[in-house]
């Protein structure tokens, strides 16, 4: 590619929420860093979604770490550690 032709980038967003809650059709009830909730993202499949699950079952402080791009959303990684 030549050095003067431009090249279209996708603006790609790094966000955490706090996990507030798991609904029973399978979304992740968010809570912003405004306080206000995110209840649009399913809980992602496989080894990821369990983690969820499991550590949130377990009364873990959960962080849902989201990646935002091209008006796509996804979890991509979940951080758990101990209340208090």
């Amino acid at each position: 590619m030549p050095a003067n032709q431009g090249v279209d980038v996708p603006n790609v967003r790094k966000t955490d929420y706090a996990l507030l809650d798991i609904t029973d059709d399978g979304y992740l009830s968010l809570l912003t860093s405004d306080g206000s909730p995110k209840d649009d993202l399913k809980v992602p499949e496989g080894d990821l979604g369990s983690q969820a699950r499991s550590a949130f079952g377990d009364g873990k402080h959960v962080v849902v770490h989201v990646l935002a791009a091209m008006g796509q959303e996804a979890v991509f990684s979940i951080t758990a550690r101990e209340q208090g």
